[in-house]
């Protein structure tokens, strides 16, 4: 799916972009070799970037292993 049509900007390459550094609008620009013509992508850029900043601070729900059962030997 393009991202940026003016520059024929793809998802895929936005993400790649993220992945390999890009953290902000300028810099997603300056790895795609993408300059701002109609500014319509800029909201979704943003979008993409708040995504991977999330998923970069998501804190993993520890495991928590269950009680053992304490049946004494009966039953």
């Amino acid at each position: 799916m393009y991202v940026c049509t003016c520059n024929a900007v793809t998802e895929r390459e936005v993400r790649q972009a993220i992945t390999e550094g890009a953290r902000t609008n300028a810099q997603l620009r300056q790895r795609l070799d993408a300059k701002r013509v109609c500014g319509s992508c800029d909201d979704c850029l943003e979008e993409y970037l708040a995504e991977a900043s999330e998923e970069q601070y998501e804190i993993p729900t520890p495991f928590v292993f269950p009680a053992p059962c304490l049946t004494n030997g009966a039953g």
